[in-house]
């Protein structure tokens, strides 16, 4: 599982979101938007559950915390 559909629909998301704010009116927009918004946060739970969490509350468990349990970027772990 990579990130990039979670980085696709939450850019989709912030555009919109951008959009929305100067034509609040905007059906299409809207719909867009609503449509990205459930996209990026499917994305960003599976992306979670194949262990790497964006989220602070994403990277709970009951053994603690999961983030530090693989090598970061920069140690030439996965991103």
């Amino acid at each position: 599982m990579n990130n990039r559909n979670v980085y696709m629909h939450g850019f989709v998301c912030d555009d919109a979101a951008l959009f929305l704010d100067t034509h609040p009116d905007c059906p299409h927009a809207r719909r867009l938007y609503q449509e990205n918004a459930a996209q990026y946060n499917q994305a960003r739970k599976q992306y979670a559950a194949a262990g790497k969490p964006l989220f602070r509350t994403d990277a709970v468990s009951d053994l603690g915390w999961s983030w530090t349990d693989e090598p970061w970027p920069w140690e030439g772990g996965n991103c």
